[in-house]
C-alpha cells in the first residue's frame, strides 16, 4: 500500500504494509481502577485550576485519556487510513504523570478544544472530523516540543547497513520525521543504525516470529501484562498467564512473581520526564529494521527490541562470562578440598582465634565507635567537641524529581520544601521590627541559623500588613515632588495636545509607576515599539504611530476620568470612541495596563513612608516638564539608566 507523507513542504511517497497482525487494546477497566485514578490526582488537581468552572474529576479525566487514545490509534495508527500527517504520541507522555508533565499537557488542550467547539466527546468518523482530531494531536505535539519534552530523532547509519537496506533505512527516516546524520560524531545524534553481518560480510535478517516472543513485563492475579517484541510500547496487552508462558520468549527476562513495574513513577523519580529529548546522552545503537518497522505502526517501536551489539564486544563479554564460571569452578574445588581436611574455608575479614591480633580487639572495637566527647549529643560517625552544637544546615531542600515541572526548553519549576536558613530569616524579619538578635548582616540567635539578610519584598507580605494597612490617603503628601523639586503645575497641556478636545489642561498631575519613568506624551518610546510592534512595522496603513499615539492617549484620558469616578478603566469603556482592530485595541490596553499607565494605584500608607524609607513606591508626574538628563545621583537618573 502506498501513500504520501508531508515531510516540510514537499509530499514524499511512502510504502508500508496493509496492517499489522496485532492491534491495540483498550480495556475499559484499566482506566476505572483504583490505581489509575490515583495516578491522575495531580494532573486532576491542576486542570481544576485551568477550567474553575468546568468540574473535572479523575473518572473525567481518565475517560478523556482513553478517549484520545483510541482517536490516536484509529486516525493515525497502523489500520488508519493514508495520508497520516504526523506520527503518533508514544506511550511515554501518555504515562507521564507528574503535575505539569506531558499527559497534563496533553489532557489541557483537548478539554480547551472541546469545550470551544461545545463537543460532548471527541469524534474522528468524518473526514472534516478527522483533520480536526489530527490537527489537535499535532497542536499538542507543538506544546510538548516548546516545553523541550518532545524532541526530534537525529539517526545516523553506519557503514556496515548494506547500500540495498540503506535506502530503506532513508526512505523511513524521511517517513517518519527523522533527521539524517553525516557522522555518529554530530551533536545530537539519538540512534545509530547498523545491520548484522555474517563471518563473510553478508547482511544477516533479523525477524520477529508472530509468536514464542512475548515478554511478561508482570503479573496480577490471572493476568499477565506482555510486550510483544518488534510491537510499540502501545500494543502491550494484558492475557492469561497459561497464555502468557505460552507464548513468552525462551531467551529474555521476566517478570513472573511481582505486579508490572510502574515505569512512569520510576521515570518521574530519576527526573527523567524532565529531560529534553536527544540532549546531553549518548545514542541508542539500534537494528536498522528499528526505523523500518516503526513506519509501519507509524508509531516508535522499542529500541530494547532491536538491541544491537558490536561483534567484538559480544566476543568479549562471552570471554568474561566464560572467565568468571572457571573461577567460580575453582574456587568451589577449594572450599571442597578445604572442608575435606576438617576446617571450613576462611571467610573474609574474619580474624582467627588467638592470634596476634587477638589482643587488640578491643582497641579495634573502641576505634570503630563514636568519637565525642562528654557533655555533646553527637552520634555515630560525627565529630564533636565539649560544649558546642552542630551547626545547623544552611542548604534548601528542594521536592522530588516528580514534583518538578518544565516549562521550555531550558527552565525547570521545582517546588521548595525548606528554605534557605537566610531566607527564613529574612521572611521572619520582613515586618521590620529589629530586635537585638536580628540584625541584618549578623548571625541569629536561638534557633535561627545562618546570618539575617533584609528582605527586598519588606513591608509588602502578609506578615506586614500592621505596617502598611493605611495605604492611601497621604501618599501624595510624601511623594508630591518626585521629580527632584520640579514644578508639579509647570504644564499639563501635552495631555490635551495628544488628544485634541478630548480632554482639557487639568491642574493634576498624571501620576505613573516609577518604572515607567520613560513615558513621554509627545514621543512612543522603545518599550512601547516592541510591545505593539503592529504599529511600528508599516505593513498597515491605518496602524500607524500616529494612531497608536491617539489611542493611547484616549485610553488614558479614560482612565483619568474612571480614577476620579473612583473606577478601574475596564476594555470595553476604554475603547468607546475609537475604531479599528479590536486585538489590537485589546493589545495596547494590556500593554498600558502592564507598564502602569492605566489602573494602577499606590498601595503604601504615607505616614509609615518615613519609617520605610527607600521602600516606598516611586510616582512620577507625567504632565510636569521634565529634563532629558536628570541630574546624576537622582531617582529620575537611575530610571533613565535602567529604562533608556
Amino acid at each position: 500500500r502506498v501513500g504520501t507523507r508531508r515531510c516540510g513542504n514537499e509530499p514524499t511517497m511512502v510504502k508500508f504494509t496493509l496492517s499489522a497482525k496485532r492491534k491495540v487494546k483498550l480495556r475499559e477497566k484499566d482506566f476505572e481502577s483504583e490505581e489509575y485514578l490515583g495516578k491522575l490526582n495531580a494532573i486532576t488537581g491542576r486542570l481544576a485550576g485551568s477550567f474553575p468552572g468546568e468540574p473535572l474529576g479523575r473518572e473525567d479525566v481518565a475517560r478523556v485519556v482513553m478517549e484520545l487514545l483510541q482517536g490516536q490509534e484509529e486516525t493515525l495508527g497502523a489500520n488508519s487510513p493514508s495520508p497520516r500527517p504526523m506520527v503518533k504520541l508514544s506511550m511515554r507522555h501518555w504515562q507521564d504523570y507528574t503535575p505539569g508533565g506531558s499527559l497534563f499537557m496533553i489532557v489541557r488542550r483537548c478539554v480547551r478544544f472541546k469545550l470551544k467547539k461545545g463537543l460532548r466527546r471527541f469524534d474522528w468518523q468524518s473526514e472534516h472530523k478527522r483533520a480536526e482530531f489530527v490537527g489537535m494531536l499535532g497542536d499538542c505535539a507543538e506544546e510538548l516540543r516548546e516545553k523541550g519534552l518532545l524532541g526530534h530523532v537525529k539517526v545516523y547509519i553506519s557503514a556496515d547497513v548494506p547500500a540495498e537496506s540503506r535506502d530503506a533505512a532513508k526512505a523511513a527516516a524521511k517517513a517518519m520525521g527523522a533527521v539524517l546524520a553525516a557522522s555518529a560524531n554530530d551533536h545530537g545524534v539519538t540512534h545509530a543504525l547498523h545491520a548484522d553481518l555474517d563471518a563473510d560480510g553478508e547482511e544477516v535478517k533479523r525477524v520477529f516470529p508472530d509468536k514464542d516472543q512475548a515478554i511478561v513485563r508482570g503479573v496480577v492475579d490471572k493476568e499477565a501484562l506482555v510486550h510483544y517484541a518488534g510491537y510499540p510500547e502501545s500494543y502491550d496487552a494484558w492475557c492469561s498467564v497459561s497464555t502468557a508462558r505460552e507464548h513468552a520468549a525462551r531467551d529474555r527476562a521476566h517478570r513472573w512473581d511481582a505486579p508490572p513495574a510502574d515505569d512512569s513513577m520510576i521515570r518521574a523519580a530519576s527526573g527523567e520526564h524532565l529531560a529534553i529529548a536527544g540532549r546531553s546522552r549518548p545514542a541508542k545503537h539500534v537494528h536498522y529494521t528499528w526505523i523500518v518497522d516503526s513506519v509501519k505502526y507509524n508509531e516508535w517501536c522499542e529500541e530494547a527490541d532491536y538491541a544491537w551489539e558490536d561483534p567484538a564486544e559480544t566476543a568479549m563479554r562471552a570471554a568474561t562470562r566464560a572467565r568468571d564460571a572457571a573461577n567460580a569452578a575453582m574456587a568451589a574445588t577449594t572450599a571442597a578440598q578445604a572442608q575435606a581436611q576438617g576446617g571450613g574455608p576462611p571467610r573474609v575479614g574474619e580474624k582467627r582465634k588467638g592470634g596476634p591480633d587477638a589482643a587488640a580487639d578491643d582497641d579495634d572495637d573502641a576505634s570503630q565507635g563514636t568519637i565525642a566527647t562528654h557533655g555533646t549529643g553527637a552520634t555515630a560517625g560525627t565529630f564533636a567537641t565539649a560544649g558546642t552544637t552542630p551547626a545547623a544546615t544552611e542548604d534548601e531542600r528542594v521536592a522530588p524529581p516528580q514534583f518538578a515541572e518544565r516549562i521550555g526548553p531550558s527552565a525547570v519549576r521545582q517546588h521548595l520544601t525548606a528554605p534557605h536558613s537566610s531566607v527564613a530569616a529574612a521572611a521572619a524579619n520582613d515586618g521590620g521590627a529589629q530586635g537585638p538578635d536580628l540584625q541584618p548582616g549578623r548571625p541569629a540567635r536561638g534557633d535561627r541559623g545562618g546570618v539575617v539578610q533584609e528582605n527586598i519584598s519588606r513591608g509588602q507580605m502578609a506578615g506586614a500588613a500592621s505596617e502598611v494597612a493605611a495605604a492611601a490617603a497621604a501618599v501624595d503628601a510624601a511623594v508630591a515632588d518626585v521629580d527632584e523639586g520640579i514644578d508639579a503645575d509647570a504644564n499639563g497641556s501635552d495631555d490635551a495636545a495628544l488628544v485634541g478636545e478630548a480632554s482639557a489642561p487639568c491642574k493634576e498631575p498624571y501620576k505613573i509607576p516609577g518604572h515607567s519613568h520613560w513615558f513621554r506624551w509627545d514621543a512612543t518610546h522603545e518599550l512601547e515599539r516592541r510591545g505593539v510592534p503592529e504599529f511600528f512595522d508599516g505593513r498597515s496603513e491605518t496602524k500607524t504611530p500616529e494612531a497608536y499615539a491617539k489611542i493611547r492617549a484616549t485610553m488614558m484620558t479614560q482612565y483619568r476620568a474612571a480614577k476620579k469616578a473612583g473606577e478601574r478603566l475596564s476594555f470595553t469603556r476604554a475603547r468607546r470612541g475609537l475604531v479599528g482592530d479590536v486585538n489590537s485595541l485589546q493589545r495596547v490596553f494590556d500593554f498600558l495596563e502592564r507598564w502602569g499607565l492605566i489602573n494602577w494605584q499606590p498601595r503604601v500608607d504615607a505616614e509609615k513612608a518615613a519609617g520605610l524609607g527607600a521602600n516606598v513606591p516611586r510616582v512620577v508626574a507625567v504632565d510636569v516638564v521634565r529634563p532629558e538628563k536628570p541630574d546624576p545621583g537622582t531617582f529620575s537618573a537611575a530610571n533613565v539608566a535602567l529604562y533608556r
